[in-house]
C-alpha cells in the first residue's frame, strides 16, 4: 500500500471531526472519500497532506510516517478557490510549478501543454477573474498536478463543470492513475465515482461507516427488489397472490421486495401466468441509493 491512515483522529474544540478513520490506497489507485457535507471529508485530506496534524493516529506512506519533505510529491486540489484572482492565467501556473521545484523552463512547457489539453491556450494571459467558474476549476486541477505528483489529492475536482467537462476531468484522473500516481478524490455526485474508484470510504459524522469495493457494497446493501411494469389490473393481481414489502406502485410500475424466500426465477414462473405483465427486472442498489440509505439511518 502507498498511503495508509491508521486509527486516526481529530477535534476541534467540542467537536470531532474525525473519529478512528483507518484506510489504505494502493499506488496508482482511484479512490473515492465520500459522504455528506460535515462528514469529515476535508479535514482527512488536510491532515494527510500535513496541513492539520491528527490528534490521534498515524498517516505514512509506504511505510513510513509523512514529513514535510514530501509535500513536494503531493498536489493538492483544495474545494475552494485557492487562485489569485488577479493573477494571468500562464503566470499563475508557472509560480504554483515553481513553488513545487520546476524549474521556469520545464514548468513553461508543461504549463502550455496543459492549457492546449484543456483547450485554454487561448485564455493563457487572461485574468483569471475573467474566467469562468468552470475555466478556473481546470486551471486549479493543472496546479495541482503539473508537477506530476505521486500523491494527488482533490476535493470536490468537479464543481462547477458542466456535463462535457465533467468527462474530461473523469479522462484526466484516469490518466493520472494510468502514470502511476495515487489518486484520492470527494465527490457529492455518486456517479463520478462509481466510474472512477474501485474502492471507497464513506464517511459519516467523522466515523467511517462504510470501506470497501464498492462492487461488495452493492451486494451488502442488495435488497433482492423487483420491478414489474404492467397493466393495473396484472399489478393488483400480483398484489393477490404475493405479500411484498418496501412497496412502490406508479404509472403501471410495481417496485418492491418479494416474499422470501421466493427466488427471481420463482417470481418469473409465477408471473408468466399471469395477462397483462410487461416486463419484470432485478433493481440493484446504486451507489446514490447507498449513500442516502446510510446517511438518513
Amino acid at each position: 500500500m502507498s498511503l495508509a491512515l491508521h486509527h486516526v483522529v481529530k477535534s476541534y474544540a467540542d467537536t470531532t471531526a474525525v473519529k478512528g478513520l483507518s484506510f489504505e490506497v494502493e499506488r496508482g489507485e482511484i479512490f473515492g472519500l465520500i459522504g455528506p457535507n460535515g462528514a469529515g471529508k476535508t479535514t482527512t485530506m488536510r491532515m494527510i497532506i500535513g496541513m492539520i496534524k491528527p490528534d490521534e493516529g498515524r498517516i505514512t506512506w509506504l511505510g513510513e510516517p509523512l514529513q514535510a519533505s514530501f509535500n513536494d510529491r503531493i498536489g493538492y486540489m483544495p474545494e475552494e478557490r485557492g487562485l489569485y484572482r488577479r493573477s494571468r492565467v500562464l503566470d499563475t501556473i508557472v509560480f504554483f510549478a515553481k513553488l513545487k521545484g520546476l524549474s521556469k523552463k520545464t514548468a513553461l512547457a508543461e504549463a502550455h501543454r496543459w492549457l492546449e489539453k484543456t483547450e485554454l491556450s487561448a485564455y493563457a494571459t487572461h485574468r483569471l477573474e475573467a474566467l469562468s467558474k468552470g475555466m478556473q476549476q481546470k486551471i486549479q486541477f493543472i496546479c495541482t498536478v503539473l508537477h506530476k505528483p505521486e500523491l494527488v489529492i482533490l476535493d470536490e475536482p468537479f464543481s462547477g463543470l458542466d456535463p462535457v467537462n465533467q468527462n474530461l476531468m473523469r479522462a484526466w484522473i484516469r490518466e493520472l492513475a494510468d502514470a502511476g500516481m495515487t489518486v484520492i478524490f470527494s465527490a457529492h455526485q455518486m456517479t463520478h465515482v462509481e466510474k472512477l474508484c474501485r474502492r471507497i470510504c464513506m464517511m459519516h459524522h467523522g466515523v467511517p461507516v462504510l470501506h470497501d469495493t464498492i462492487a461488495a457494497i452493492r451486494r451488502q446493501h442488495d435488497d433482492g427488489r423487483i420491478r414489474l411494469t404492467g397493466s393495473a389490473e396484472a399489478l393488483r393481481e400480483v398484489l393477490n397472490t404475493m405479500a411484498w414489502s418496501s412497496l412502490h406502485i406508479s404509472d403501471q410500475i410495481l417496485d418492491g421486495i418479494p416474499p422470501a424466500p421466493m427466488s427471481f426465477n420463482q417470481i418469473l414462473q409465477r408471473i408468466a401466468t399471469l395477462d397483462g405483465i410487461e416486463g419484470i427486472e432485478r433493481v440493484h442498489p446504486t451507489l446514490e441509493d447507498i449513500f442516502l440509505k446510510v446517511t438518513k439511518n
